[in-house]
């Protein structure tokens, strides 16, 4: 099913409308911290701008984290790392000694130069093995820190006691150790033993990377954290002071506290429903809004999700931003929002959700009312730069003025906190930098945003303007009378509504569209015709009913050319409910008793907008002006007074919200471009 179609068969279920809400409501309630008990933030030196703070009950007077820290690396840089016997060393090398001395002894056999270990084996095997064993039982280390390092903790056998490593052999000296040994005692074939011994001494008092860390911890963890008590009842801090350590110490150590209890289960699901009531409730009065001032975007489900999606994505980024450390909300383009939204819409629903946005955002990030307050004015600063979707130059304007607005919001909102200019933070400047250029985004965003929901921005009104569109391509090739009088009119209207400050793009493009269905038989209509006239061979009825079907049919081709829905508006009411008073009054002067005046009326409806009332009018005069020959300025004003006068009597203007003076600004403009066209001289002074 096509994406328009979807949406139109929803449109009128209110209950999935609020189903959509309520799910909104909950999805960003799950993205608010149930963790935070305290949600102020303050810095040592900063003013306390908030009610007198007492303790609730006793509090902890905590040591801060620096503090903890500098005790930490004391303790790490003072902790004996652990070593301890390796047993299974010992008795394995023993054992394969035993096995190699045999095997080798029988290798030597028939040398004459080993006849002293031939005749005395057993003895060079027991003085072997019992230096090994004395080896071993004095401990051969594997260092495995610095050499400035001489003390250490030494596990055997579940006892623990301080070694140093001149207690021990060290197994970096051993092989000279051995030689040495064997060298000084009185065995003749000291030789043979040398080498096999080497080979069955191995390092077993090793260091354990495991226990030094289980114990290391142990003494972390038992670091005392609180050096007082706050008692209940007692100031933390009064408003209006500077933060000063101490009292930086007791804010602290306050909110350590309200976070511990904050993280309860019983807590976490109250906040749960806190947040749940609260964002309910935004979304209840932004209900209430447009219920009051943009019902249609009500009515529209596209409208209404593509403004919950908006409002759920920053929502997401704000919680992704703050979960990855060293980032900040800041870094967020929420001015993307307002710029959008102000496009597509308002700037009253635009500021709306701005504000929906930052409240939202406000809940779940951590910057505190600083960040709340900037990105309010930046969102206002924003939508008064009047972003322009087809002109760069605009848009890069509005930029800058997001980007000043960030600067001097943030350094007012400083300096009001009591910081110095100089100790503002500079990595502020990165994210605000880094923010600008995100705000870019919203430029390739909008077309993305128009082929998604099938909205119209001003993006497509330029594509739609150009000539070589294949329906004003084919009205120059059959209709050329036809396109000519759609770009008077479209040139008529657009000053018009440049003059009482409407779309003024959305009149000119849907001008030169408001007469399509001519091209169906486009000989039938005057403009077009050059000699013959083909009406001439018609009964008035059926002349009627092909100038009134090209207002259904330009419905159709528009359809067809998947026209924007506002453009084919523009198409069904620039005639509204009026009569083809030419064909009806020829009907009646030919006494045709069976007359039906619905015959030969369109089908409407009337104009609904400003824009719509502007383009009616401006039809009506440029096709009626061509009817005056050579006519003089009187003639124009007179015409000007007489068709609109009899649109206002005929009831084409009831539902329209053009006021009269805007009519009559209108009715000004009308006169002098038709002067101008129709190339009335002015009349000078005598």
């Amino acid at each position: 099913m096509p994406l328009k179609s979807f949406f139109s068969s929803i449109n009128r279920s209110v209950s999935l409308k609020i189903v959509l809400i309520s799910f909104t409501v909950v999805i960003i309630a799950l993205l608010c911290p149930r963790e935070r008990g305290f949600d102020i933030q303050f810095e040592e030196g900063q003013q306390w701008q908030y009610e007198d703070l007492v303790a609730p009950r006793d509090i902890p007077l905590l040591k801060l984290d620096e503090e903890i820290a500098i005790e930490q690396e004391a303790i790490t840089a003072d902790f004996l790392p652990f070593y301890y016997e390796d047993e299974n060393v010992k008795s394995s090398n023993l054992a394969a000694f035993s096995d190699q001395f045999e095997v080798l002894l029988e290798s030597v056999a028939s040398d004459s130069s080993f006849k002293d270990i031939q005749n005395r084996s057993e003895f060079y095997k027991s003085f072997a093995f019992e230096w090994l064993d004395g080896t071993y039982n004095k401990g051969v280390i594997a260092r495995a820190h610095a050499d400035d390092l001489l003390v250490f903790n030494y596990l055997k056998r579940n006892v623990v006691s301080v070694k140093t490593f001149d207690d021990f052999i060290s197994a970096n000296g051993l092989e000279s150790y051995i030689i040495e040994s064997l060298k000084s005692s009185d065995l003749v074939d000291s030789d043979f033993l040398i080498p096999l011994i080497l080979q069955h001494v191995q390092p077993n008092i090793l260091y354990s990377d495991s226990l030094t860390n289980i114990y290391l911890s142990a003494e972390l963890d038992g670091i005392i954290r609180a050096n007082g008590v706050i008692p209940q009842g007692s100031s933390i801090i009064n408003s209006g002071d500077y933060i000063g350590p101490s009292a930086y110490r007791r804010l602290y150590s306050y909110k350590m506290q309200e976070e511990n209890l904050a993280s309860s289960s019983i807590n976490y699901w109250l906040m749960f429903s806190g947040y749940v009531v609260l964002i309910g409730l935004l979304m209840t009065i932004f209900w209430i809004y447009l219920s009051n001032t943009m019902p249609k975007l009500l009515q529209d489900i596209r409208h209404l999700l593509f403004v919950l999606l908006l409002v759920v994505s920053f929502s997401y980024l704000t919680y992704a931003v703050e979960s990855i450390e060293g980032l900040s909300a800041f870094l967020i383009p929420f001015a993307v929002v307002p710029m959008v939204v102000r496009i597509f819409y308002s700037d009253r629903l635009a500021l709306f959700v701005h504000l929906l946005v930052i409240i939202i955002a406000s809940l779940i990030s951590k910057e505190g009312y600083q960040f709340t307050v900037v990105e309010l004015i930046v969102g206002i600063a924003a939508i008064l730069s009047k972003p322009n979707a087809r002109n760069w130059n605009a848009f890069f304007k509005s930029i800058l003025w997001i980007f000043a607005a960030y600067i001097l919001a943030y350094a007012g909102t400083s300096l009001m906190q009591g910081f110095a200019l100089q100790k503002i933070n500079p990595v502020f400047l990165i994210w605000i930098t880094l923010n600008a250029l995100l705000c870019l985004m919203a430029f390739p965003l909008i077309p993305l945003l128009e082929r998604l929901f099938g909205f119209m921005s001003d993006f497509t009104l330029v594509e739609l303007s150009d000539l070589n569109h294949p329906l004003l391509k084919e009205m120059a090739e059959k209709g050329s009378g036809t396109l000519q009088h759609s770009l008077q009119v479209s040139n008529l209207a657009e000053a018009a509504a440049e003059q009482i400050g409407v779309n003024s793009l959305l009149i000119k493009v849907a001008a030169l569209y408001h007469d399509i269905g001519k091209l169906y038989n486009p000989e039938y209509f005057i403009e077009n015709q050059k000699s013959e006239n083909p009406h001439d061979k018609l009964s008035p009825l059926e002349s009627a009913k092909i100038i009134i079907g090209h207002v259904p049919r330009g419905v159709e081709m528009a359809k067809a050319h998947k026209l924007p829905k506002p453009i084919i508006s523009f198409i069904e009411t620039h005639h509204g409910t009026t009569k083809t008073e030419y064909f009806y009054r020829t009907a009646l002067n030919n006494g045709d008793d069976q007359i039906d005046a619905a015959d030969f009326t369109y089908p409407g409806p009337i104009p609904f907008t400003k824009e719509q009332t502007i383009l009616m009018l401006a039809d009506s005069l440029e096709a009626a002006s061509k009817s005056l020959k050579n006519p003089d300025a009187k003639d124009i004003d007179e015409l000007v007074e007489r068709i609109i006068e009899t649109k206002i009597k005929d009831g084409q203007l009831i539902d329209s919200p053009l006021t009269f003076s805007e009519l009559g600004k209108c009715k000004e403009v009308f006169k002098s471009r038709l002067k101008s066209m129709n190339h009335v001289r002015i009349e000078y002074p005598t």
